[in-house]
C-alpha cells in the first residue's frame, strides 16, 4: 500500500509546488487510512479494485467515506474544496497508470472558480450524485431488527447472543438519532446517563471539538431494550473489563469494519439488497424524522448539525425538557 502511496507523491513531486505535495499528500493519506480500515485490503491490487469507479458500489463507497470524513472534521466549504481536488488528483494518477478503469469522482468545473465558494462546493459531483442515497424506510428498518430477533435461539452460545444484542443497540440507535458510527464505538460507559425520562447518552466531542460541543443523545424504548439485554449478557460473559460500552466477544473495543462486516451479514438475513452503510443511517435519521413530523431544528440538534455547545444556549430546566423530547422522538422506532 505504501509503494502505491510513495509513487503517487513522486508523481506530485515531479509536478506541483511544495505547499500543494503537502496538502495533498496530507488529504490522500487520510482517505486512504480510512478506506485501509473499512475494507482492509491486503495488496495494492485489491485496494485499487475498491477504488474503481467502473463499479458503481465503489462509487458509492467512495462518496460514503468522503462526506464521513468531511463530516466528522466539520471542514468549511473552501477546505472541502482543497481536499476534493487532491482526491481528483489521486483518482486521476490510478487512471492514467492504468490501475484503475475509471475514477470514482468528477468535479465539475473545478478549474473555473478561483475562489473555493459554496458554488462551487455544490458543482462536486460524484458519477451517481443524481440517483436518490439508498437509506432504510421504517418499516424496511423494523423489518431488519424483527430478522436478527428471530436470530436469538436457544441454542445459540451467549457471546453470539450478545454480539447480536449489541449490533441491534448500534443500528437502532443511528437510526433513531442520527449518530455516526464513530461517535457510536467511541461511548464509554460513564458517558451513559439515567434521568427521569430515561437514558442520555453523551457523545463526547472529538477532532473538531473547537467548532462543535458535545451532543447529548435520548435512548428510545426499543433501543433501551436492546441495550439492558446487551449489558447483561457482557456482564454475564466477560471477565475482562474495559472502559468502552460496545465491546467484542473478547472484550475489546469493536472497529468500524468489524460493524460493517456484520451488517452487510444482517442484511442478506432480512433480504434487503440496498446498498447500506453505517452511513446511511444518518441520512435515513434525517428522513424518517421529518416525514413524522420533527421540526428541522430539532432534528438538527439531535443529530448534532447545529453548531455550538447545546448548553450555552438553554438554562438548565430547558435541557430537561430537551432531554425529555429526545427521548420521546427517539422511540419512534
Amino acid at each position: 500500500m505504501q509503494t502505491l502511496f510513495n509513487r503517487f507523491v513522486k508523481s506530485l513531486n515531479q509536478n506541483d509546488r511544495k505547499n500543494t505535495c503537502i496538502s495533498y499528500k496530507t488529504d490522500v493519506k487520510i482517505f486512504l487510512d480510512k478506506v485501509i480500515a473499512i475494507k482492509n485490503p491486503k495488496t495494492e491490487n485489491e485496494l485499487c479494485d475498491i477504488l474503481d469507479g467502473a463499479k458503481r458500489e465503489n462509487i458509492l463507497f467512495v462518496t460514503d467515506t468522503i462526506e464521513e470524513i468531511f463530516e466528522k472534521n466539520n471542514y468549511k466549504i473552501s477546505t472541502k474544496n482543497r481536499k476534493l481536488a487532491s482526491l481528483k488528483c489521486f483518482f486521476d494518477f490510478l487512471t492514467s497508470y492504468k490501475l484503475i478503469k475509471e475514477s470514482p469522482l468528477v468535479i465539475k468545473n473545478y478549474k473555473d472558480k478561483k475562489d473555493y465558494s459554496e458554488e462551487s462546493y455544490e458543482e462536486y459531483v460524484v458519477r451517481t450524485s443524481q440517483e436518490q442515497k439508498e437509506f432504510l424506510t421504517l418499516e424496511e428498518m423494523k423489518n431488519l431488527l424483527d430478522s436478527m430477533e428471530a436470530h436469538d435461539k436457544d441454542w445459540i452460545t451467549p457471546i453470539r447472543k450478545m454480539s447480536l444484542y449489541r449490533d441491534m443497540f448500534i443500528l437502532s440507535l443511528m437510526y433513531t438519532t442520527g449518530a455516526r458510527i464513530g461517535e457510536v464505538l467511541n461511548i464509554k460507559n460513564f458517558d451513559m446517563e439515567k434521568t427521569e425520562y430515561g437514558t442520555m447518552i453523551n457523545i463526547r466531542s472529538h477532532k473538531c471539538s473547537r467548532k462543535i460541543g458535545a451532543k447529548r443523545i435520548g435512548v428510545g424504548q426499543r433501543v433501551q431494550r436492546y441495550l439492558e439485554i446487551y449489558l447483561a449478557l457482557r456482564e454475564q460473559n466477560m471477565t475482562t473489563q474495559n472502559e468502552y460500552l460496545i465491546v467484542s466477544k473478547t472484550g475489546k473495543k469493536i472497529d468500524e469494519k468489524t460493524f460493517r462486516d456484520n451488517l452487510n451479514k444482517y442484511l442478506k438475513w432480512a433480504n434487503i439488497t440496498k446498498h447500506i452503510t453505517p452511513h446511511s443511517q444518518r441520512h435515513a435519521f434525517q428522513t424518517v424524522a421529518s416525514s413524522l413530523g420533527v421540526s428541522e431544528r430539532m432534528i438538527k440538534i439531535i443529530g448534532g448539525w447545529t453548531l455550538g455547545s447545546i448548553s450555552n444556549r438553554y438554562t438548565h430546566t430547558t435541557d430537561k425538557m430537551l432531554d425529555k423530547e429526545k427521548i420521546k422522538i427517539s422511540s419512534f422506532l
